[in-house]
This record gives structure tokens, sequence and C-alpha cells, in this order.
């Protein structure tokens, strides 16, 4: 089984970055980085036709240092295993006994997590029609 892209660690100190208080585990860190690797049609080749994992490429996109997996492809990981670590509930507002009402206000912990993702594997991804988780 390949390692994950990140440590709990450097996952927990890249969630902070974006003001995400989490820590998702080594175990949801790998799922996300299976994740990753499924969307496929990434720009390049491997960077080393032996590793495990999509990244490194042998292409870099904008100002990405050559080599190493970009910061915008761990951060995606990160995110991804935080939104596999929280319930995404929002709070209760109100509550309604007789008919089973059930009110929500705002929204759930991980629907954060899923804007901020959007837009970074923009460029990292191939020719073609290509969807952005």
């Amino acid at each position: 089984m390949p390692a994950a892209y990140l440590t709990p660690t450097d996952a927990i100190a890249r969630l902070a970055a974006y003001g995400i208080d989490g820590s998702p585990t080594g175990a949801e860190l790998r799922l996300a980085s299976d994740d990753l690797d499924r969307l496929g049609r990434f720009v390049g080749e491997k960077a080393d036709p032996a590793q495990h994992r999509a990244f490194p490429r042998d292409v870099t996109v904008q100002d990405d240092p050559p080599g190493v997996v970009p910061p915008r492809v761990l951060d995606w990981v990160a995110l991804t295993a935080y939104q596999l670590s929280e319930e995404d509930e929002p709070p209760v507002t109100s509550e309604r006994v007789d008919n089973l009402n059930v009110a929500y206000g705002g929204r759930g912990k991980r629907s954060k997590a899923s804007r901020l993702k959007k837009r970074l594997l923009f460029g990292y991804r191939g020719a073609g029609p290509a969807r952005i988780r």
C-alpha cells in the first residue's frame, strides 16, 4: 500500500493555513491520496516511472518546484482527508416534535473544504473535459 502524500502533522499545518481546525488520521490521508490518484489524466508523466503515487510529475505548473509534489496538490489531499474525518451536519436552529420538523442553520463543516478544493487542481488536469472535485 503506497504511503499518503502527507503525514497527519503536515496535514494539520496545511489545514490551519486555511483556518480549519482538523486532525485527519493517517488512514484518512491514505484514502484522500488514493482519491487524488484516481482522478487521473494529470499533465505530464510521473517524475519516476517506479513511483506509486501520481505526483510528482515530470512537468511543472506555474511556479511549482520541479520534482516535488506541488503545494496545491498537498492542500487538496489535506482538505479531502479533513472532509473524511468530519461529520457534516450543520447546527440545528429549530425542532418541532409534532410532524418531526427540523431546521438546520448554516453549512456543515465540510462545505468550506469543498469550496476551497474546487480550483486547487486547476492546471494539473490533462487535456479534454475534466471534472475537478
